[in-house]
């Protein structure tokens, strides 16, 4: 055999599993785009830090009314008070298990 031809040969395999990669990959994110839970309550919504965004979008799923209790954790807790509290109300006690 030629080296040539066997380079070839080598260069064809590799573009058809890449092809085939890539076919299955598309056909796995079609199936998973269509595996997410419809809306509904929830237990909790966890927002971590470092995001700007990510508050907003806390605090914009927060106030849908998806969950009916809230708590608040972080490093800015007295800065997200006010925000929180202006959507979902003032802090309720609560008492420990």
């Amino acid at each position: 055999m030629r080296p040539g031809r066997f380079l070839a040969g080598l260069v064809a395999l590799a573009l058809a599993l890449a092809v085939a990669w890539a076919g299955g990959l598309v056909w796995f994110a079609e199936r998973v785009s269509h595996m997410a839970p419809e809306p509904g309550a929830t237990d909790a919504i966890v927002v971590l830090t470092g995001g700007s965004e990510r508050v907003a979008e806390g605090v914009s799923l927060l106030s849908t009314g998806i969950m009916s209790q809230s708590e608040l954790a972080g490093q800015k807790v007295p800065s997200m008070a006010g925000v929180l509290a202006s959507v979902v109300g003032p802090p309720r006690s609560y008492s420990p298990r």
